[in-house]
């Protein structure tokens, strides 16, 4: 679990789509459709399925559970240009 802000990298393993990596765009932003079910406005980094292409900028849905985002990890920030890795 991860409390992701904009400008935070963090990536997304999905059953048959794989793992994806994205930066965050803006703040959670609920959903219309769940009350803990949250969307990220993101740009993708790099994917190793299919179903994303690179620079695509997409919402990624996710649930908050004890104020932390779920199904995401985060792994760093982006800063000029390039992902600064948390240690």
């Amino acid at each position: 679990m991860a409390d992701i802000k904009c400008g935070d990298v963090f990536k997304r393993y999905e059953r048959y789509l794989g793992t994806t990596t994205f930066v965050c765009m803006e703040s959670l932003k609920q959903s219309n459709g769940y009350k803990n079910e949250y969307l990220l406005y993101s740009t993708v980094l790099s994917t190793t399925g299919d179903f994303y292409e690179e620079m695509d900028e997409v919402y990624v849905t996710t649930i908050r559970k004890y104020g932390k985002v779920g199904h995401v990890e985060k792994i760093g920030v982006w800063k000029n240009g390039k992902i600064d890795y948390i240690k």
